[in-house]
């Protein structure tokens, strides 16, 4: 086991994408990713309250554990179609926001034996779509489950465009604009791949999830940089590792810290990276910190699965276990400044200080989910429902309480409350003060993170995908 100190580790591999066709000024409602933003906190920016007894829509859309996202009156979700087996096919799906009507649909496959590493699981991988899409402009970018990177035309075929120049256009399938292989670089995953891309609207920001136990943690980069238009390589960082971490999990975040853009990458063996956005760009390398969020654990390496939240200059982050969804442990959320520079430690340096750790919390399971942050308050719940409510500006816990079911997927905070899904299908609706009620049963249970618009919340259950009508509350 790679001692805790060590900053040689390979902690998954992110990919930089110049996107195909970027537009400068870009308005909000341009962009769409999951959790909202790159910053990765779950907060509707539209004050409305959700009506779950004013059903607008629910189909059925086939096993998937990928989240919707909400663009220009369309839901675009990841999923499986078909059999829950090597049969059934993994797909990219659009559907009309007010009606639930199918647009189109992108059928891709899953890796093959050849594609992963020898010790990888072959019943975990069918799964669908895991990646949640970035949508900018008329274009959405997804990762596949056999590590190819898509590009789409957001229309389809219904613009009677073909932007590929490759697609036969059929109505009722996906326009690719363009594609790149992660195999190219060398690498295979341990399951599938499943990253949900951040961006900033310049660059596309991609966490791949190589397996461990095989000779390419030292050989393949950790975070690298493509020119879409040529295929071409421009730029790549490599950090080495004998962690023995399975495969990196979480999605990059990307946020504006001060006045510089972080692209902050959480890796499977525990350490956290962050790196000015601008640099990448240039093809230069400017490693801003990085933070080993294992520390006080001696030799034992914990995966990240949540995504870095940043929340005015502050980072939160969450440990998971070894092996997520496998074994167990306890979890911490770390609350570190993303203003300092360098090595960051929770141990105090000459002047006393501790180094950017601002305060960690400890829940009693590993934590799956992302922290929300809402009115000064941050909010984390573990794998098996304990929630705990913690003042942002000095770590004091506010309080804790515990749902009646396991929960994975983010929170959403809608209104005056954060909505809470969960393995028995039900939607909690938590106050600020800890009082929680159920105010929606799915039919099953819920891996994917609730979205909303201003006038709508779309969840989306094991199979099923339902929309609810939301109004101004004023």
């Amino acid at each position: 086991m790679a001692n805790c100190r060590s900053s040689t580790m390979v902690v998954g591999t992110l990919v930089v994408l110049a996107l195909h066709s970027p537009k400068l000024g870009l308005a909000d409602e341009d962009i769409a990713q999951w959790c909202r933003s790159g910053a990765r906190n779950n907060v509707c920016s539209v004050n409305c309250i959700a009506h779950f007894s004013e059903e607008r829509w629910s189909r059925r859309i086939g096993e998937h554990h990928g989240s919707p996202v909400i663009s220009l009156g369309r839901v675009f979700l990841g999923t499986h179609l078909g059999e829950y087996s090597p049969l059934g096919t993994p797909a990219m799906v659009a559907m009309d926001l007010k009606s639930g009507e199918i647009l189109w649909t992108h059928r891709t496959r899953y890796a093959d034996p050849s594609e992963r590493v020898k010790c990888a699981a072959t019943d975990a991988g069918w799964v669908g779509v895991c990646s949640s899409p970035v949508i900018i402009g008329d274009r959405l970018y997804y990762v596949a489950p056999h590590g190819v990177v898509y590009c789409l035309d957001t229309n389809g075929f219904h613009d009677d465009e073909d932007d590929g120049a490759k697609d036969t256009m059929d109505i009722d399938a996906g326009d690719v604009v363009f594609e790149f292989d992660l195999k190219s670089l060398g690498m295979r995953s341990y399951h599938y791949w499943g990253s949900s891309p951040a961006t900033d609207g310049k660059l596309l920001y991609i966490s791949t999830s190589p397996g461990s136990y095989t000779r390419q943690h030292s050989e393949v980069p950790g975070l690298i940089a493509i020119d879409v238009k040529t295929g071409k390589c421009v730029w790549q960082f490599r950090a080495a590792s004998k962690s023995g971490a399975r495969c990196q999990l979480a999605s990059p975040s990307v946020a504006s810290i001060g006045r510089r853009t972080q692209v902050i990458f959480a890796g499977g063996d525990g350490w956290v990276y962050s790196f000015d956005a601008d640099s990448i760009a240039k093809g230069e390398t400017k490693e801003l910190w990085r933070f080993d969020a294992c520390q006080g654990r001696g030799s034992t390496r914990l995966n990240i699965v949540a995504s870095p939240v940043i929340h005015e200059g502050k980072v939160l982050i969450a440990t998971a276990s070894r092996i997520p969804f496998l074994d167990n442990s306890p979890g911490v959320l770390w609350c570190i400044d993303g203003s300092r520079r360098g090595h960051l430690s929770n141990v105090p340096d000459a002047k006393g200080d501790n180094s950017g750790v601002l305060w960690k919390v400890s829940l009693e399971n590993e934590i799956i989910a992302n922290p929300v942050v809402h009115d000064g308050l941050a909010y984390v719940v573990d794998t098996e429902g304990q929630m705990a409510c913690i003042r942002v500006d000095n770590g004091s816990e506010h309080w804790r309480r515990r749902l009646e079911q396991d929960v994975w997927a983010t929170p959403l905070w809608l209104a005056d409350q954060l909505l809470v899904t969960g393995s028995d299908g039900i939607v909690f609706g938590l106050k600020a003060n800890g009082i929680a009620r159920p105010v929606c049963k799915m039919n099953r249970e819920v891996y994917a993170t609730p979205t909303a618009n201003g006038d709508s919340l779309v969840i989306a259950s094991q199979d099923t995908i339902r929309c609810f009508n939301c109004s101004d509350p004023n």
